[in-house]
């Protein structure tokens, strides 16, 4: 089997330069109360901790949670219960190795080899221009830019569905899909039909899911239809390691064409497109890409890679995949003129490849920056250099979920408390209204852009497999940053215009879970 995806050589890289140095973590307080709360946050970290030894977590996670919230299947229950003994169990068995949130700025800057000598000097001009630059950002990737690529941005579900749609029925010989998992719901059972569909008529389609969401009840029903009808499927894991997961998404149809970025199979993605007129739920904001050209085969190639290996890990008697590299590429041709990097990383791999990349680009910006994310938290790094690109003039532009429009309770006060400092050096924050915001894409100096899976939260970075795709396309990216303006404006987004703007309640469960458990959001 030829190689599936080529690994640049690592070269050595220099310090980051002195201005990218930790920033302080804001001062907690140290009043009365406050030392109170530490002995009972203290208290309860170790009845965890002391739970999580004797394999007591889940039994009692799973009794709480009858009583607190009752009204849901057996099975919800068992899958909460299960997802928190998972966390906890990684969280206790990490915490003593942990690296600080120093040594892990150092870390995350040189990964991305922030502070080079290609930034200086650049303020007339952009660094995606620049050789030397463009190939630092390869090597953090380990993913080389390739040309001949044609691009079209599907904003929102129905577009982005619409097109999946399209591909699947007009497959001629395989359907590639890696995602988060599939909803049992309209959307979740017209992607499952269609495949089936295609399967029965001789098509190679495989589906790869994440196992611990694949446990869930709600996302069982469209799984056993497929595999009851021909659809290849794998549920993504890695059995020393339960808390990992997969959250790649990513389809490939017959090796030349495909779609990725943030959406799922289901309803509040597809805003219920074609499969249900009367829908009245949510309708998330998201953002794909659908991609023709040579890039595709890189993306083919990533499945390929995540397919056989999970075969192995797991003893499964799927049949690995084999692909011939150079007949995709001479049937992809050069649609284009989009140079685009495929990058993911998978957790554990010490690598960070999606986010070194972000933080390369962001280095390299010399007049703006627009990130579009679900969930913006704190991160080692990517906080440092922000705040670098707003010392040297640039402007930096953040949209994000507000304590109201996110779809998860537990991350609306760390969002809410990862922005003032960036407001108050100068960035410009803009805060979700209505429906979540589920879209994940960066702009930088209208010459790169990337769009992904990948949110700015801790979870994306440690216990994730995550991707993007990086492009270097004036017209491309001057395209998305003018849907960032169309999705900052006053009618779809609130623009803070104060710190009260970025106030909220904060509550107890909120904080014990970001003293002790932060990095599983």
């Amino acid at each position: 089997m030829p190689t599936v995806s080529p690994h640049l050589p690592r070269l050595p890289i220099s310090a980051p330069a002195p201005s990218l140095a930790p920033r302080p973590t804001p001062e907690s307080a140290s009043g009365i109360g406050d030392h109170i709360e530490n002995a009972v946050f203290g208290g309860l970290d170790s009845m965890f901790s002391g739970l999580s030894t004797l394999g007591l977590v889940r039994p009692t996670v799973e009794a709480g949670l009858k009583l607190v919230a009752s009204g849901h299947e057996d099975a919800w229950y068992h899958a909460m219960a299960d997802h928190a003994g998972t966390m906890l169990e990684a969280e206790y068995e990490e915490r003593g190795s942990r690296k600080t949130y120093e040594e892990r700025v150092g870390e995350y800057l040189r990964e991305a080899k922030a502070g080079g000598p290609f930034v200086r000097g650049l303020n007339e001009k952009t660094a995606f221009h620049n050789a030397g630059f463009v190939k630092e950002l390869e090597e953090v990737g380990d993913a080389k830019f390739v040309g001949g690529n044609q691009i079209d941005f599907l904003h929102d579900g129905p577009a982005s569905f619409a097109k999946r749609a399209e591909l699947i029925d007009n497959a001629k010989e395989s359907i590639h899909l890696l995602t988060w998992t599939i909803y049992d719901d309209a959307t979740g059972r017209d992607l499952a039909q269609r495949l089936a569909r295609r399967a029965k008529e001789g098509l190679d389609v495989r589906v790869i899911v994440d196992r611990n969401i694949a446990a869930r009840g709600s996302h069982n029903k469209t799984f056993k239809f497929m595999e009851d009808n021909g659809v290849k499927l794998i549920r993504w894991e890695n059995p020393e390691h339960v808390q990992w997961g997969n959250h790649c998404k990513m389809m490939v149809v017959d090796g030349v064409q495909s779609v990725a970025g943030g959406m799922n199979p289901g309803d509040i993605y597809s805003h219920a497109w074609n499969v249900d007129a009367e829908y009245k739920g949510q309708k998330w904001r998201d953002t794909d890409v659908y991609t023709t050209g040579p890039s595709v085969v890189d993306q083919e190639a990533l499945f390929v890679r995540y397919w056989n290996s999970q075969v192995e890990l797991q003893g499964l008697e799927h049949a690995p995949i084999s692909m011939n590299r150079g007949e995709l590429l001479a049937r992809a041709g050069r649609p284009g003129n989009s140079k685009i990097a495929v990058v993911d990383h998978e957790p554990g791999d010490e690598r960070y490849d999606v986010y070194a990349t972000m933080m390369k680009a962001v280095s390299g910006a010399t007049k703006s920056v627009e990130i579009e994310n679900a969930y913006f938290l704190t991160l080692p790094g990517m906080n440092e250099l922000l705040h670098a690109a707003l010392e040297r003039g640039v402007e930096v532009r953040i949209y994000t979920n507000s304590n109201k429009s996110v779809d998860e309770p537990l991350v609306s006060e760390p969002i809410m408390k990862s922005l003032p400092e960036l407001y108050k050096a100068g960035a410009k924050i803009y805060l979700k209204k209505g429906d979540t915001l589920h879209s994940k894409f960066m702009v930088v100096d209208d010459t790169f852009a990337s769009v992904g899976s990948f949110n700015l939260h801790p979870r994306s970075l440690y216990y994730d497999s995550e991707m993007a795709v990086n492009m270097i396309d004036e017209a491309a990216a001057t395209q998305l940053r003018k849907q960032f303006d169309q999705d900052v404006a006053a009618d779809k987004a609130i623009e803070v215009k104060s710190l009260k703007d970025l106030e909220i309640e904060s509550t107890w469960y909120n904080r014990f879970i970001r003293k002790y458990f932060f990095r599983h959001l």
